[in-house]
């Protein structure tokens, strides 16, 4: 597929809706950012098989078979549809449908004969399969949406049945959402054999409602819930079409072509990340595409060839004092050029390295940093262990990034995504101010964990940290990053990291006199900035170079946020952080603690800090703080 058509797709992208989020009533989470829709391309199908692979084999299931992800050619766009959902840090979700066919075998016959007797009636099946998410994913809407692709898909392709393999503990959720059970439990066999049943969704019933359609709806169902759930209410129903027709052009093409096992384990090692991967890019995000690899440089110079034009907006943008505006640029190249030639936009880093912490010893390392240097300069009181970790740390959406000399870590920031359960650590300061931005609809991320060993204060480890947050942050998809800083730095986050005020001085802690200012950072516009300050700058520019044309950290940040997902499905390392080390859970209220056991999943949950948990964060030994750990 030509670039230009994958640009294409990338508009096709829908949100996941917060309305019917979850069926017969029940009240689920729904990811800020979230996006789904149907693997359109070869590229977008590798993509969602070394997504599923990956999850699978990570649970010890043996890999997909292509035949449940690609379309059949002889039978057309409509006997296979790949539905996948993405949000941090890439793809988070993926489910396939199925179409029986009169010499085809669904995946459920191989252990469930009871299909036998279905099609002996005249039904036409269908079946879900591929059903994965990432933790932190499970326990939201992002499935019950991809249900809903299904049931939509189900609908265009004269679907009768809905099935699906489940696991007895499964049952009670499916039963919510319509399904009845038409088995008893089997082992499934193979590799990896488990307890599982059959449950069946009647789409001919639901469609044609009241027509016997009690009795195949469970009564944990409602059935008006369901109608609008599945058919009133369901925002995928407009778009199924226009995608099957999309993939419909591939396949005459020849650009979809299902690979055998061989050949698609060759392809898929091939396959660069950057490449393969191409459907986790977020849209409106192009500024790490184009600076990744085989992206051409663009120079200072051209920079100020391109952007003359711009030089009559910058001048009217300035209050239309031509003194004042004299004055500022000749400030800023002043400071721009001591920057310059004390090395703080260098390419190169001077004795260290920059990387997301990966491992527990980075972690520990990097928020013990953070207490040392908040506790000398009187910013926080000391903490149990000797690191500061609140629960904004036990969240996988924070990019924890640290800068290490050796085995040692000597600088760390860390960049936040907001939550409707936690919000962000400047709430309790700059609450108005950054629901400002909520309001305007604007998916909002915090610098926080900014620290710098006093060794390496002179050095340019801070303003290498500043532009992989930058990369982190346009990756994903932000528009705006928050910050809250000591009013004598406000000048050069504005002047030359290009912040703006966004809140006045004010006492951050309740507990020690802590005066911050509010800066915002517009990442939808920041690009288009830095060229201009160029202009301003003239010999001296260099922030549109080193921010974007030569940041190597747009290549990065993506491949280090698939990885940084596996820490939160290892629960010894999640044990001794939050427990051993830190003993976070011991001051958690119940809304911290039940917005982690959302982001990890009930398994590592529970895992993590024992059963005994889900009694303590109903009532009894958990103290019930009704502040959030915020300081």
């Amino acid at each position: 597929m030509g670039q230009a058509q994958l640009a294409a797709c990338e508009a096709l992208w829908c949100p996941v809706s917060a309305a019917c989020g979850g069926a017969g009533g029940a009240r689920v989470p729904v990811p800020q950012g979230a996006c789904i829709r149907r693997a359109l391309c070869q590229e977008d199908l590798l993509a969602a098989y070394r997504f599923v692979r990956k999850i699978r084999v990570s649970l010890g299931y043996p890999a997909p078979r292509p035949d449940v992800l690609w379309p059949d050619p002889a039978d057309g766009p409509r006997d296979m549809a790949t539905f996948v959902a993405k949000d941090w840090p890439g793809l988070v979700a993926a489910t396939s449908f199925v179409l029986d066919s009169q010499d085809g075998r669904l995946p459920a016959d191989n252990v469930f004969p009871e299909l036998a007797d279905l099609r002996r009636s005249g039904r036409l099946l269908a079946e879900l399969t591929n059903r994965v998410a990432v933790a932190g994913f499970y326990r939201t809407n992002v499935p019950n949406d991809l249900l809903r692709c299904c049931v939509a898909h189900g609908q265009f392709v004269g679907c009768s049945d809905l099935l699906s393999v489940a696991r007895p503990w499964e049952q009670p959720a499916f039963e919510a959402l319509g399904f009845e059970r038409i088995s008893p439990v089997r082992s499934s066999g193979g590799a990896v054999p488990e307890p599982v049943l059959l449950v069946r969704l009647d789409l001919a019933a639901l469609q044609n409602a009241g027509a016997g359609v009690e009795d195949s709806i469970p009564r944990a169902a409602d059935l008006t819930l369901l109608l609008r759930f599945y058919f009133d209410a369901n925002p995928y129903l407009p778009h199924v079409k226009g995608w099957a027709a999309l993939v419909e052009d591939q396949m005459r093409a020849g650009r979809i072509v299902c690979l055998d096992e061989a050949d698609l384990d060759e392809a898929v090692c091939e396959t660069s990340d950057d490449t393969a991967d191409a459907l986790c890019e977020p849209p409106q995000c192009s500024e790490p595409a184009e600076a990744g690899r085989g992206a051409r440089h663009v120079t200072n110079k051209e920079v100020m060839e391109t952007s003359k034009m711009t030089t009559a907006t910058i001048n009217s943008d300035v209050s239309g004092a031509e003194a004042a505006s004299s004055s500022r640029a000749d400030r800023m190249i002043r400071r721009v050029a001591f920057f310059r030639r004390a090395g703080l936009f260098g390419n190169k880093a001077d004795g260290f390295a920059v990387n997301r912490a990966l491992g527990l010893e980075d972690h520990w390392q990097a928020y013990t940093l953070v207490h040392d240097c908040y506790v000398q300069r009187g910013y926080i009181e000391p903490c149990r262990g000797g690191a500061r970790i609140r629960p904004f740390e036990a969240i996988p959406e924070m990019a924890t990034f640290v800068a290490k000399a050796g085995d040692g870590v000597v600088a760390v920031t860390s960049v936040l995504m907001d939550s409707p359960e936690l919000g962000l650590p400047s709430d309790r300061a700059f609450g108005a101010e950054i629901n400002a931005l909520r309001q305007a609809g604007r998916r909002v991320c915090e610098i926080t964990n900014l620290a710098v060993h006093p060794d390496w204060r002179c050095r340019n480890v801070f303003s290498e940290l500043t532009r992989c947050c930058l990369a982190h942050a346009m990756a994903i998809g932000y528009d705006d990053m928050f910050i809250a800083i000591s009013p004598e730095h406000a000048r050069f986050f504005k002047e030359v990291l290009l912040f703006e005020p966004w809140g006045d001085k004010r006492d951050y802690s309740d507990k020690i006199e802590d005066i911050v200012v509010g800066m915002r950072l517009d990442l939808r516009t920041v690009r288009a900035r830095a060229i201009e300050t160029d202009v301003m700058l003239g010999e001296e520019a260099c922030l549109h170079d080193f921010y974007f044309a030569r940041n190597m950290f747009h290549n990065c940040v993506q491949r280090w946020a698939i990885r940084a997902a596996g820490i939160f499905c290892d629960a010894k390392l999640l044990h001794e952080l939050f427990v051993v080390r830190s003993g976070l859970f011991s001051r958690l209220t119940h809304k911290e603690a039940a917005a982690i056991k959302v982001r990890w999943g009930d398994g590592i949950y529970y895992q993590v800090v024992g059963r005994e948990a889900e009694v303590s964060n109903e009532g009894l030994p958990v103290p019930a703080r009704e502040e959030l750990s915020a300081a």
